[in-house]
């Protein structure tokens, strides 16, 4: 567990590319449904389109928030704050609480390695 800390940016990462490989691989009708209508201005009012792009947009963030923490460690070589563990324990929570079948549960190890890292 000592130097887990260090991949804490790779997990983070893994996360989001898995979360929209899986939101491509599932949802990938809307996703060409959302080419055919001409891209622009094709998701309001429809709940399927704004659920497809609020699911990789989610990813997208995690990628790049993984790549801020990257960064960080590489830097300083050295965990990053502990207030990023809270963050992501806190997501975790709300998200496993109003959807228990969800990925959310991966961010429960992320954030307790956080956590755990010694400063």
């Amino acid at each position: 567990m000592k130097s887990l800390w260090k991949y804490s940016d790779i997990f983070l990462i893994a996360t989001g590319i898995l979360h929209n490989l899986i939101g491509f691989i599932l949802r990938w009708d809307i996703f060409l449904d959302i080419i055919d209508s001409g891209v622009w201005n094709t998701l309001f009012s429809h709940d399927d389109r704004m659920s497809f792009f609020w699911l990789i947009s989610s990813g997208f963030f995690w990628i790049v928030l993984g790549h801020v923490l990257h960064f960080y460690i590489k830097k300083y070589n050295s965990p990053v704050p502990k207030m990023v563990g809270w963050y992501l324990l806190g997501y975790a929570v709300i998200l496993v609480i109003l959807m228990p079948t969800t990925g959310g549960w991966l961010f429960f190890p992320q954030a307790y390695i956080i956590l755990r890292a010694k400063q």
